[in-house]
């Protein structure tokens, strides 16, 4: 037993070895980069502490902190939603060094603990909200469909509030942009054509009820879309959508203004690897990454399903 310990003890540094150098690698290749891609990073909770029971991904509150910093000390240009939609588009350029902030679902901890972050810096972020989540205290439960919110007597993943209102107006009107992240965190894929429209076009409703006016972007909850998802998005108004990573294999014949990549920030993220996920190559280590988790599926024959 204590030789499998030791085993897996030295794997797992020799693991944490062979991603300390590939980054670093990579952070020298920085300095010759040809051209530089804008990068989205995706966060979900921001948080003091763990969070009581499961979760959804979480970064702790100072850790957030120190990675707005760290950007801001490190001259990144924070772009908004609608510049990197332009960008995408091939209408503005952007400086060579920067970045878009999101959030997914529309945790009220946003507003708890990473607004007050953001606005500190002057940084202008997104948000992607689950609508008929908004001013919620919901208990959550996972379904092969998504998301589904449990009654009383049923089991549920996680419990959590969400953003209310006037949270919602008070980021809003402090550089926070809100789009659309479906009604209620369903998985597209898994809908008709009429299901899909009803959860896009209501969720867009719902956010100009909040603030005056839906901006045309949405992220695919849990990251998955398909031609017929970006389809009808871009049939409902929706100018670009946000994907997670982008899978290496049978990528969705869509345009690219419907699959822009982000790079997910969890919990625990060392400083070098933040460095690197948002060099000119980070989307080069995340896709290793990828590959690497997905090794087994590659091999197999295995594809990934919402396409």
């Amino acid at each position: 037993m204590l030789e499998k310990e030791a085993a897996a003890g030295s794997g797992q540094k020799l693991k944490l070895a062979a991603r300390w150098l590939f980054c670093q690698a990579l952070l020298a290749m920085e300095k010759t980069a040809p051209r530089r891609l804008a990068v989205s990073l995706l966060y979900h909770r921001v948080l003091p502490a763990p969070p009581s029971g499961y979760s959804v991904s979480w970064v702790r509150q100072s850790e957030f902190e120190e990675q707005i910093t760290f950007l801001k000390e490190s001259d990144y240009h924070f772009a908004s939603v609608s510049e990197i939609c332009e960008w995408a588009e091939g209408r503005v350029s952007l400086p060579r060094r920067s970045v878009h902030i999101t959030f997914d679902d529309g945790f009220e901890d946003n507003h708890t603990y990473a607004f007050p972050i953001l606005r500190k810096h002057c940084v202008p972020a997104t948000v992607f909200l689950t609508t008929d989540l908004i001013g919620e205290d919901a208990r959550i439960r996972y379904d092969p469909s998504g998301w589904v919110v449990a009654q009383s007597e049923e089991r549920a993943n996680m419990q959590c509030r969400f953003l209310s209102e006037s949270q919602i107006k008070e980021m809003n009107a402090n550089g926070v942009t809100f789009a659309s992240h479906g009604r209620i965190h369903k998985r597209l894929w898994m809908m008709s054509v009429a299901e899909l429209e009803n959860e896009i076009i209501g969720s867009q409703r719902r956010i100009a009820e909040v603030v005056g006016a839906a901006p045309p972007f949405m992220s695919y909850p849990f990251g998955e879309f398909n031609a017929t998802i970006a389809r009808v998005a871009e049939r409902s108004g929706i100018r670009c959508a946000f994907a997670v990573k982008l899978p290496l294999w049978r990528r969705p014949a869509v345009d690219q203004l419907y699959a822009l990549p982000r790079i997910g920030i969890g919990g625990g993220t060392p400083s070098y690897m933040f460095r690197c996920l948002v060099s000119s190559y980070g989307s080069l280590y995340n896709l290793s990454q990828t590959a690497w988790k997905k090794r087994h599926e590659l091999l197999s024959g295995s594809v990934w399903r919402p396409i």
